[in-house]
C-alpha cells in the first residue's frame, strides 16, 4: 500500500533541491520499483517519480490521480506516454494489487473524491509559465524546489 506520511518536499516553500526531495520520496516509499530494473518503462517511471516531488504529491491513490493530471496537463509528456506507462505489465500489476487491497468500489470512490483537486490541478497548469520538461529533469537536480515552483509557477495542490 502507498505511503502517505508527510514529507518536506510536499511543503510548497521547501528549500530542498529536487535531488534531495527525490531522496526523501524514495526513502518514504520503500515499496517503489527500481526504475533501472524496468527496462524501457523505467525512463518514464523515474521521470514520473521526480514529478511527484516537484508537484508535491505522495503515493496515495488520490495523489496518483493528481500526479497523472499534472503529467497530462503540466508536463511535456501527455496522454500517449501516460497510457503507454499504464500498458506496462509491472505498472498494471501494481494497480491491480492496489485495487485488490482497498477494494474496487473504494478505489472508484477515491478517484471520484479526487476530482475537485484534479480540476484545481488543471486550472493551475494553465497558469504555469511553461510545461515541466518531464524527461529533462537532470538539469534541475540541484535547484531548490521553491525556486523551481516559482520559475514554472507551480502551485502545489494538497
Amino acid at each position: 500500500m502507498a505511503t502517505t506520511i508527510p514529507c518536506h518536499y510536499q511543503d510548497p516553500a521547501s528549500e530542498q533541491t529536487l535531488r534531495e526531495g527525490y531522496a526523501e520520496y524514495v526513502h518514504a516509499n520503500p515499496e517503489l520499483l527500481d526504475p533501472d530494473a524496468l527496462g524501457k518503462a523505467g525512463r518514464f517511471f523515474r521521470a514520473h517519480d521526480y514529478g511527484h516531488v516537484l508537484f508535491g504529491c505522495d503515493t496515495s491513490v488520490i495523489h496518483e490521480a493528481l500526479m497523472d493530471t499534472w503529467t497530462i496537463f503540466g508536463t511535456t509528456a501527455g496522454w500517449r506516454e501516460l497510457t503507454d506507462y499504464y500498458k506496462d505489465p509491472q505498472q498494471r500489476a501494481i494497480i491491480h494489487d492496489i485495487v485488490r487491497q482497498i477494494g474496487f468500489l473504494t478505489f472508484l470512490w477515491t478517484l471520484f473524491a479526487a476530482a475537485p483537486r484534479a480540476f484545481r490541478v488543471i486550472r493551475n497548469t494553465r497558469k504555469m509559465t511553461e510545461k515541466w520538461p518531464l524527461y529533462d529533469h537532470q538539469q534541475f537536480l540541484d535547484v531548490p524546489l521553491v525556486e523551481l515552483r516559482r520559475r514554472f509557477n507551480i502551485q502545489v495542490v494538497r
